[in-house]
């Protein structure tokens, strides 16, 4: 067995995550990250084959004249490079915390290499020189056991054979092969070296039984579908700006109300900023009828955009400062607006984000990256379900609402639970691990 399957049945194992090394005062993350320390400090040992000496744990650099980093883990071998980790627990995700923490530390620690961790994936960074930022080259699951890039970084990370210029090589070997296969875009790499054919078929199981349960749940099945002429709504009154400028006050008004019937995400929450109206009454400067003059604006800025410039606009929507930023209108109108400009941009909120984790998939640090890797997951489930054309032809706004059915319904859950290894959330015993899933 090699070292990273020996890492990976280790930190998929919950007895082994239950056991903890010394007892710790209070609970919650801090107690959590504590105890993945201690153990990964112990695989670090038993099977990479450091030494004691050369795993130093809360290891203490400067930070400028007055403060001080603390490392969780960094490796330190006679002459070679240090190696730093950044372990946090399983309920932290790598766009959440860690990223910029590691990438400070492994400047601190004048190296060129680091780990994030969370026990869910395995987040490998790298800088070509030192007076370069480190960047993320390399995302594997703790799932995917035969992975041969993960297999070959753990071999470099045997403590015995351990060599900074086997590790730069290696990391050389990985830059080449996202500038070759994913040149445009080098992202996708990430998300694509999750993948594998057993988990692609379990996804066609899944939707197979999606496409039976909607069927049996007229409610769901319209659910699922009515988005498309929804959809069309939006883009037949809400894009048609010579209709907005000409529509009297009352009349804009009761339309800008009407939105909230035609989309998914967008609900009652504060609706009064979002339409910038108070009693009847428009506030100035604030929202979709209170600065009506502006909305329509940014409305003609989304009609004149290609899809590929989607992401960008809703930075532009979204940014303090921006020509198109409207006080009040925030990211869950505008993506909202932007699924219905453009078809197969998937829905991506905290649903869509528990859905991934539950079948073993890390989406990224960056909400642009997220959004990719989502589009490049369903692209890929949904070229191999319509192939088949004797199936019911699926979108993935659908895929969007079969998240709703793996997480919300009785047959969803019991699915990601039998193949998946799901458990709902604070529903386990050990609420830290309870929507790790095992090896698809």
């Amino acid at each position: 067995m090699t070292n990273w399957e020996k890492l990976c049945e280790l930190i998929t194992n919950d007895k082994t995550f239950g056991k903890a090394k010394r007892r710790y005062g209070g609970d919650g993350k801090g107690e959590k990250e504590r105890r993945f320390e201690d153990h990964f400090a112990e695989y670090l040992f038993t099977v990479f084959d450091w030494a004691s000496s050369e795993i130093k744990r809360q290891a203490s650099l400067p930070v400028g004249s007055n403060n001080r980093a603390i490392l969780d883990i960094m490796l330190v071998k006679d002459e070679e490079q240090p190696f730093i980790f950044e372990l946090k627990n399983y309920t932290v995700f790598p766009d959440s915390a860690g990223y910029a923490e590691i990438q400070s530390q492994i400047k601190l620690a004048n190296t060129n290499f680091g780990i994030f961790t969370n026990g869910i994936t395995l987040h490998l960074l790298y800088r070509t020189s030192f007076d370069k930022d480190p960047e993320e080259i390399f995302c594997v699951s703790y799932l995917d056991r035969t992975n041969e890039e993960a297999i070959e970084l753990c071999n470099l990370l045997d403590g015995k054979s351990y060599s900074t210029k086997n590790l730069v090589a290696f990391c050389e070997k990985l830059k080449k092969a996202i500038k070759t296969e994913y040149e445009n875009n080098p992202r996708l790499f990430m998300i694509s070296s999750q993948m594998n054919k057993e988990r692609d078929e379990k996804i066609q199981r899944m939707i197979a039984k999606y496409i039976k349960w909607i069927n049996d749940n007229p409610k769901e099945y319209e659910a699922a579908f009515s988005f498309k002429k929804e959809r069309k709504w939006i883009r037949d009154n809400i894009f048609d700006t010579e209709k907005l400028r000409t529509l009297p006050d009352d009349e804009y008004s009761q339309l800008m109300h009407e939105i909230p019937k035609h989309t998914l995400a967008i609900n009652g929450y504060a609706m009064m900023m979002l339409y910038g109206e108070k009693n009847g009454k428009p506030l100035p400067e604030m929202g979709i009828i209170g600065d009506r003059k502006k909305f329509i604006k940014c409305i003609e800025y989304l009609n004149s955009i290609p899809r590929k410039d989607a992401r960008e606009a809703l930075k532009n929507f979204t940014t303090n400062g921006s020509e198109y930023k409207i006080l009040g209108v925030g990211k869950m109108f505008w993506s909202e607006m932007i699924r219905c400009k453009f078809d197969n941009i998937p829905l991506q909120n905290n649903k869509t984000n528990k859905f991934f984790r539950a079948i073993g998939i890390e989406l990224g640090f960056s909400p642009e990256q997220k959004s990719q890797s989502i589009v490049y997951c369903y692209n890929r489930w949904l070229s191999e379900w319509n192939k088949d054309k004797n199936h019911l032809q699926l979108d993935s706004s659908v895929l969007s609402h079969m998240e709703h059915f793996a997480l919300a319904s009785e047959e969803g859950e019991k699915y990601l639970s039998q193949e998946f290894g799901y458990t709902p959330e604070g529903e386990s015993g050990d609420q830290s691990k309870s929507w790790i899933p095992k090896n698809p």
